[in-house]
């Protein structure tokens, strides 16, 4: 069984187990959990409504301390958090766009001065938006993003199986390299022309 100090009994299911099958716990006296990894993983299962909402429950009488929490972690975890929320942005886009076309149809006055800020911001950022759209336009083309891969096709993405989109993008990086040699051939000939005595007489013939 081994030395008691490295082993602890569950309270829950009776079973004696190593200390590493506890979460530890500082106010304990042994630093460790009373009840193992695995009876409160089943008990917090069977019990995720009421933990989901007492947590919520705390989360708004400290709402103070969970957003100095929050952006604290954002800040010591910045590359982190910007993939966490493109990851949720791409994943609940469609949602997202639901909703909020079901807001504004049923608030106009939201809608008008949303459609007058979008107005106003757009002539005033008019350079940056041109600038910005080129970067992402030459991005998807670089990347063959989907999107890009669908304009090609002339088909709406959310019709295109996936076999024919790795297709397309296969066929496009093709013709992308056929090019380039093409290019490449076409410029090494230019300077075989240049040769004196290559295909035709030498500057120095009489």
């Amino acid at each position: 069984m081994g030395d008691v100090k490295d082993t602890k009994a569950c309270t829950r299911c009776g079973q004696v187990k190593a200390l590493t099958e506890f979460r530890r716990n500082a106010a304990a006296k042994d630093g460790r959990e009373s009840q193992c990894r695995s009876c409160r993983a089943t008990y917090y299962a069977a019990n995720v409504d009421k933990y989901k909402a007492r947590k919520k429950a705390w989360a708004a009488l400290n709402r103070e301390a969970v957003a100095a929490y929050l952006k604290r972690w954002r800040e010591a975890n910045a590359d982190a958090h910007k993939a966490k929320a493109k990851i949720y942005r791409e994943a609940h886009a469609d949602e997202k766009n639901a909703k909020r076309k079901i807001y504004l149809k049923a608030n106009p006055d939201a809608k008008n001065a949303k459609v007058a800020k979008d107005k106003i911001y757009r002539e005033t950022n008019r350079h940056a938006l041109k600038v910005k759209a080129k970067r992402f336009n030459d991005r998807a083309v670089n990347t063959l993003a989907p999107g890009y891969v669908a304009k090609c096709l002339g088909i709406p993405l959310s019709n295109i199986p996936a076999e024919l989109l790795q297709m397309k993008r296969e066929q496009i990086t093709l013709r992308r390299l056929a090019r380039q040699l093409r290019r490449a051939s076409d410029e090494s000939s230019e300077d075989i022309d240049r040769i004196p005595g290559k295909h035709g007489r030498s500057d120095d013939a009489g």
